[in-house]
């Protein structure tokens, strides 16, 4: 059986001699009284934290007060420098939490129902382009890694760590992607629903299907919204394009200031049309403006990233 994402933050900070109780200690609550206890009195008892908060099922880490993840980080990440019997460097915390740790943390997410992607997705972009200091890098991805452990909540977690990183002046900005890449058919009476195919450089499928949403899909690294898509390479931006339908068949794609900008191959005439461009080109060309799309036709986001339309 995969690991909880608990089991996951506690075995990987247990490498840097911080324990199961030092970290129960600096993440719960001590604000919130329970039978005239806080969480975080209850850290010390080795059978409650290893029962309540350790190894307790993701569907239960509501139960649980935890205090402020943004102090908390700032502690772990002290404590993890000043490790008697491991020390890490603020490159040892970047090349871990932005590496082997996240893509366990990843795979325990989705072998327990929970969307890891736009975890990854923000681990990797903090990893590859790091904030103005390495120590606010690295605190960062302590940060994002305890969050999501401790709640289960990749997206809660991607949110507070985008606004810690603008509070201290800076920007969590979009890769360069690494390459380029590069159209079947029709329309029914009635409601059309649509879906997304990801395309590899080959043409060949390596995800999907997904479901668009008529109220509209935004698709990105790490998007918000009731409906998101977050199978990005890593030059897409946080939110990079959304996708509506207005009425019962039109369905149309608008870029969301995007990076690396969006084009879209209509699929019987392989024609290309720039739905958003390049931030740096995007004062010649204007502003994203609606263009529709249809069964058959791709989008590609950022170059690399292809996604084929479909009938639902």
């Amino acid at each position: 059986m995969q690991d909880k994402p608990r089991e996951v933050l506690c075995a990987t900070l247990n490498k840097w001699d911080i324990t199961n109780a030092d970290i129960a200690g600096v993440v719960l609550s001590d604000s919130i009284v329970k039978d005239g206890r806080t969480d975080r009195d209850r850290a010390q008892d080795k059978v409650w934290v290893s029962r309540n908060f350790i190894h307790t099922e993701p569907e239960q880490y509501y139960k649980l007060s935890f205090g402020a993840f943004d102090a908390a980080a700032r502690t772990l990440h002290g404590r993890i420098k000043q490790s008697a019997k491991a020390p890490g460097s603020n490159d040892d915390i970047v090349e871990v939490l932005g590496g082997p740790a996240a893509e366990e943390m990843r795979d325990s997410m989705d072998a327990w129902g929970l969307d890891g992607t736009a975890y990854l997705n923000c681990a990797r972009r903090l990893k590859g382009h790091p904030t103005r200091s390495a120590g606010d890098t690295a605190t960062l991805l302590v940060m994002l890694f305890v969050m999501t452990g401790c709640t289960g909540d990749a997206a809660g977690a991607v949110r507070e760590v985008s606004r810690c990183a603008r509070q201290m002046g800076s920007e969590m900005r979009t890769r360069a992607p690494r390459s380029a890449a590069s159209g079947d058919d029709a329309r029914a009476a009635g409601e059309t629903s649509l879906c997304l195919l990801r395309l590899g450089a080959d043409g060949g499928l390596i995800g999907g299907p997904y479901r668009l949403e008529p109220a509209g899909t935004v698709i990105g690294a790490f998007p918000e919204g009731a409906s998101t898509i977050s199978d990005v390479d890593e030059g897409v931006s946080g939110s990079h394009l959304r996708i509506w339908r207005e009425g019962a068949r039109t369905w149309y794609a608008q870029g969301m200031g995007s990076s690396f900008g969006t084009v879209h191959v209509c699929g019987p005439t392989g024609e290309r049309t720039v739905v958003e461009a390049p931030r740096d080109e995007r004062a010649a060309a204007g502003e994203s403006q609606p263009v529709q799309v249809d069964m058959g036709d791709r989008l590609i986001l950022a170059k690399t990233t292809v996604f084929a339309v479909m009938r639902a």
